[in-house]
């Protein structure tokens, strides 16, 4: 059910980065964002039966520092979000899926198996097909299609590798 609900509030995110007036600034959103990860870490304990435990400092100062890399994060990809094609933003946030199989593997050393291994397939390859069939849809989003004359040949673009 979670595996469900969470995809949807992550997309449910992005369309409301992207409706959200300008007068509510990116930093503002990537803290909201993440106080509506914190109500649903509160509303999972409760619903799980989980008791709550009393931090020690250094735990208190990993959560404070892991909530301001969070924060800032947020931040970043609602920047993005609001900026940027969503077509071009929304490949570059798989890496994401990287770096939390790899903090799995080292921190709680997970092992990849087939079916994590098929999903990021699935998850990887949907969100490639989208980005490719929004540059076939839309050839302005290739650079050189948008060239014309002496412009479009390679040879009269030094920067470019022949």
């Amino acid at each position: 059910m979670l595996a469900v609900v969470g995809p949807l509030g992550f997309a449910g995110r992005d369309l409301v980065s992207r409706a959200a007036p300008v007068s509510l600034t990116t930093w503002l959103l990537g803290l909201y964002g993440f106080l509506a990860v914190l109500v649903a870490g509160l509303l999972f304990c409760w619903w799980d039966g989980k008791q709550f435990v009393r931090l020690t400092i250094a735990n208190a100062m990993g959560m404070a520092g892991a909530v301001g890399a969070g924060v800032f994060g947020y931040a970043a990809l609602m920047k993005a979000m609001r900026t940027g094609s969503i077509a071009a933003v929304t490949p570059f946030r798989y890496t994401r899926m990287l770096f939390g199989i790899t903090l799995g593997i080292v921190i709680f050393g997970e092992r990849l198996d087939g079916p994590m291994i098929l999903g990021c397939i699935v998850i990887i390859g949907s969100g490639l097909l989208i980005w490719w069939q929004s540059r076939a849809a839309n050839p302005s989003m290739n650079p050189d299609a948008r060239l014309t004359g002496s412009a479009a040949n390679p040879r009269s673009r030094p920067w470019t590798k022949q």
